[in-house]
């Protein structure tokens, strides 16, 4: 992005049209990367908050297994060594 600036420059041998236009593909790759990227992990992170841990329960004193996207701050889990 300096460079794009630094083309503006009287004395620069780039030319302006050029940098912009490099610059403007570059943040589109980037987008569209980190677009693709965003979506994977949205799947599968619904995927992994649907599986079961084990969570500690003070009304029936022990543990319940219940779905990962209920634990709350404070629960006492169990993790296991995959």
């Amino acid at each position: 992005m300096l460079v794009t600036f630094l083309a503006f420059i009287p004395q620069s041998p780039k030319s302006p049209a050029f940098s912009i236009i490099t610059l403007a593909f570059m943040l589109t790759f980037l987008v569209i990367k980190d677009g693709q990227e965003d979506k994977v992990r949205r799947k599968t992170d619904a995927i992994d908050n649907l599986t079961v841990a084990s969570v500690y329960s003070f009304t029936f004193l022990g543990f319940l297994e219940i779905p990962k996207q209920e634990i709350r701050v404070g629960d006492i889990i169990t993790v296991f060594n995959n």
